[in-house]
């Protein structure tokens, strides 16, 4: 499973990264664009700091320049990768205490934690997509079938 993660991980990072370079021309101007592209990433390194029991280094809705992003989310998923490097199969069940944003606290499955964070971004991708439609241009395809054809 955690081979599968970190295939599920790389596909985060290639995904961003697309959505990052696309968004080049339009994300200065567009307040809604910046306030989610910047989301998505955060939230990785914000859940990760929570699995490992430290502040973070960036709130969940901090906004980013352009040219921090790409660093920032590969800052994020080495630091991911690491930590799925440092695990194994038997901890994913373990239950993580943390507290979300607002301070209330909860109590999650690690595997479950990780499922949210991959089904975040992909909401948040769509939304950046629609967004990118709804200004005339072409969002470009982020599925995983695709980031699996070139594996």
């Amino acid at each position: 499973m955690i081979e599968h993660l970190k295939d599920l991980f790389a596909y985060e990072a290639w995904a961003n990264e697309r959505c990052i370079r696309a968004s080049e021309s339009i994300y200065a101007t567009d307040e809604p664009m910046r306030r989610l592209l910047s989301h998505v990433i955060n939230a990785h390194g914000v859940w990760l700091a929570r699995i490992e029991k430290r502040n973070s280094v960036h709130g969940i809705w901090d906004i980013h320049e352009h040219n921090t992003l790409l660093t920032i989310d590969q800052t994020n998923n080495r630091e991911w990768l690491s930590y799925l490097d440092s695990i194994d199969d038997r901890q994913l069940e373990q239950a993580i205490n943390y507290s979300d944003a607002s301070g209330t606290p909860w109590s999650t499955p690690l595997l479950d934690i990780m499922q949210q964070i991959l089904n975040h971004s992909t909401y948040h991708r769509g939304q950046i997509a629609a967004r990118v439609s709804s200004l005339g241009f072409s969002p470009l395809p982020t599925d995983y079938i695709m980031f699996s054809r070139m594996k």
